[in-house]
């Protein structure tokens, strides 16, 4: 069992029940774990080392088109000009859930500019045709045509969501 804040409480493998604490750095580049059990405490720290990936396209062709993928530190910042030499509309619209908008939302305001936001709820459970809707309706009220740019911010459920909506809105708008 691990709780959103790093604890675990679990029992070895001779069923000794204990409590691991996890604290990670603002930069998430050195995690201090320590282990209770009864009188007990282990205590341990590692520091990640790992070198800033520079950044690198990464060119796609299929069979309809071909795309370039950016990856790296420091994409975000670039974000609005890599839309523009992509040839994106001015129409764009920036969907997040909430608790990523919280951590980057000034972030992508800053690269993106001028487009819509649309906050969309966080989980799995968000995964319905009612959360689709609601980034339905935002397109809708915005008068978004084909032409449109759709951009997901955020993990697994934020990318299904918004590649779903992109993908059917229209017979489909384009998606970053």
């Amino acid at each position: 069992y691990r709780s959103a804040h790093g604890n675990r409480t679990a029992r070895n493998r001779f069923g000794i029940l204990f409590d691991e604490i996890l604290h990670a750095s603002s930069d998430n580049r050195e995690v201090t774990s320590q282990i209770r059990n009864q009188d007990i405490l282990w205590s341990s720290r590692v520091v990640l080392s790992y070198p800033r990936m520079k950044a690198e396209v990464i060119r796609v062709s299929t069979m309809s088109r071909n795309y370039d993928v950016h990856v790296g530190e420091g994409i975000l910042r670039q974000l609005g000009r890599l839309l523009d030499e992509a040839g994106t509309t001015t129409q764009r619209f920036v969907i997040s859930s909430q608790t990523v908008w919280q951590a980057h939302g000034q972030s992508v305001k800053r690269a993106v500019g001028g487009a819509e936001y649309i906050l969309i709820p966080d989980g799995e459970r968000s995964k319905t045709t009612q959360t689709v809707g609601r980034v339905y309706d935002a397109l809708i009220r915005s008068a978004a045509d084909r032409a449109a740019t759709v951009i997901a911010v955020g993990g697994g459920v934020v990318g299904d969501i918004v590649g779903f909506a992109a993908a059917t809105y229209l017979r489909g708008v384009q998606l970053v």
